[in-house]
C-alpha cells in the first residue's frame, strides 16, 4: 500500500525532511537527519531536505550510494570546523517559512518529518492535511523559553506521531508533551548504528589475551557524561594493583581543562589520552582497537537534560566493545545488564569501580559482553527499522482516517 494514495506509475514518493541543521554541520541531531534521509532512500522514498548547513544558500543535490536527495539550504550556518552558528537559527526559521510555498508547489509530498520541534513552526501553516512526524530526542522538549510553549503545544497537537528514540524519552518528556498526546501518538523507534558496513565486516578476535585493556569514551566533555568519575575510578583501580589499562577520551567540551587537570592530579597522565574532537571517519578505528567503552552518564549537571538514546554507546556495541553505561536515560533500553553490557549508577563511584575491575580483569566476561553487544546491535539497531516504524505509523493513520 503506498503511503500517499495519489502516487501513480511507481514514481518515488517525496518526503519533506526538515532539520535544524545537516552535515557537514556536526551534532547528534544532524547525524540523525542524514541517517534517516538515507534510510528513506533505501525504502524507495525521495527525501527533500530543508535545513541550514555549510555551503551556498539554495538548492543542491547530495549524493549517497543509495540515491540522491534535494537539499534546500536556507542559511550558510557552519564555520570551517562544521560547527553550527546558533545565532543564525531565528533567521533560518524565517527563511524556511518563506521558501516552503515554492517547495510545496514543486513536490507532492507523502508526509512531512521534522527531526526536532522548533523547525516545525515554519511548516505548520503549509501542512494542509499532510501527516506530520515529529522526532523526540530528549532535552529539546524540556529546555526552551517559556514564550515558545504555545508553539510546542500546537505542533504536538497537529503531529500524526511523536517518534521517540527510547522509552526513557517518552517517559521523561511526557509531561512537557502532554501525557494524553504521548499515550495516543507516542511511538518508540530506536536509532540505528552509524557505521553499519564497517561493523558488519569487523570481526574481533576474542581468543587473544591483550596485555593492555583499551578503554574508550566518545562524548561531549560535560558534567552529565560523568568522565570525572571514570578518571577517579581508574585511579582507585590502579592504586589497588590493576594497571593493565589505557584510557582514551575523544571529544571536546567545557570540562576539558578541568578533566585534564584531574588526570594530572591523579597521576594518570601515562594512562589517559585526550584526543579532542575526532571526525566521524576516524571513529570506527577507535572502536575497533578498544575493548571497553565507558559511558556512566547521569542526569546531573545540565538542568533539564538526559541521555535520550546514546548513539555512541550503540556504535561501540556494534564493534564488539564491552560497554559500561549509566542507568539514567535511554541506554538501559538496549543495554541489558550482564547480558550485552553493564549498567551502573553513575552517581555511585563504587559501582563504577566494581564494574571497571570486572571488565578489565575478567576476559571471559569482557568477551561475552562484547560478543553479545555486537550481535544485538547489528540485529536490532538499524535506521531501516527506525523509518519502518515511522512508515507504519503513517499507514495506520491513513487507514483509520
Amino acid at each position: 500500500m503506498p503511503i500517499c494514495p495519489k502516487s501513480v506509475d511507481n514514481a518515488p514518493e517525496f518526503v519533506l525532511l526538515i532539520s535544524k541543521a545537516y552535515p557537514p554541520v556536526v551534532g547528534g541531531v544532524e547525524t540523525y537527519a542524514e541517517e534517516v534521509a538515507k534510510a528513506y532512500l533505501e525504502k524507495g522514498l525521495k527525501p527533500v531536505i530543508l535545513t541550514q548547513t555549510t555551503g551556498p544558500i539554495g538548492l543542491r543535490t547530495v549524493h549517497y550510494p543509495c540515491g540522491v536527495v534535494d537539499l534546500y539550504n536556507v542559511n550558510s550556518s557552519g564555520d570551517s570546523s562544521g560547527m553550527l552558528k546558533q545565532r543564525n537559527q531565528p533567521l533560518s526559521l524565517i527563511r524556511m517559512f518563506n521558501i516552503l510555498p515554492s517547495i510545496f508547489r514543486k513536490y507532492e509530498f507523502a508526509f512531512v518529518h521534522c527531526t526536532t520541534w522548533r523547525p516545525a513552526v515554519a511548516v505548520l501553516p503549509h501542512l494542509g492535511k499532510l501527516p506530520l512526524i515529529l522526532s523526540i530526542h530528549g532535552r529539546e522538549v524540556l529546555n526552551f523559553p517559556t514564550l515558545l510553549r504555545p508553539f510546542l503545544s500546537l505542533i504536538v497537537n497537529r503531529a500524526t506521531a511523536l517518534v521517540a528514540v527510547s522509552n526513557a524519552t517518552l517517559s521523561i518528556a511526557g509531561p512537557a508533551l502532554g501525557k494524553a498526546s504521548v499515550k495516543k501518538k507516542g511511538v518508540r523507534a530506536f536509532n540505528g548504528i552509524t557505521f553499519r558496513e564497517q561493523s558488519f565486516s569487523f570481526s574481533r578476535n576474542y581468543e587473544i589475551t591483550p596485555p593492555i585493556i583499551e578503554l574508550l569514551t566518545v562524548a561531549r566533555l560535560a558534567a552529565r557524561k560523568n568522565i570525572q568519575s571514570c578518571l577517579i575510578a581508574l585511579s582507585e583501580l590502579r592504586d589497588s594493583g590493576v594497571e593493565n589499562f589505557r584510557y582514551t577520551i575523544a571529544g571536546k567540551g567545557p570540562l576539558l581543562p578541568q578533566l585534564t587537570r584531574l588526570a594530572k592530579d591523579l597521576k594518570l597522565e601515562d594512562k589517559v589520552s585526550f584526543l579532542g574532537y575526532v571526525p566521524d571517519c576516524e571513529l570506527p578505528l577507535l572502536y575497533q582497537r578498544s575493548h571497553v567503552f565507558l559511558h556512566p552518564q547521569t542526569n546531573e549537571g545540565e538542568g533539564n537534560d538526559f541521555e535520550g538514546f546514546g548513539l555512541v554507546i550503540a556504535d561501540a556495541m556494534s564493534f564488539g566493545c564491552a560497554v559500561i553505561a549509566g542507568k539514567d536515560g535511554g541506554p538501559k533500553d538496549f543495554v541489558s545488564h550482564d547480558v550485552n553490557g553493564l549498567i551502573v549508577d553513575g552517581s555511585n563511584l563504587s559501582d563504577i569501580v566494581r564494574s571497571l575491575r570486572a571488565v578489565v580483569t575478567d576476559q571471559m566476561l569482557r568477551n561475552r559482553l562484547g560478543s553479545n553487544a555486537h550481535a544485538y546491535a547489528l540485529r536490532e539497531l538499524s535506521w531501516s527499522n527506525h523509518v519502518e516504524t515511522i512508515i507504519q505509523s503513517i499507514t495506520q493513520h491513513l487507514e483509520t482516517n
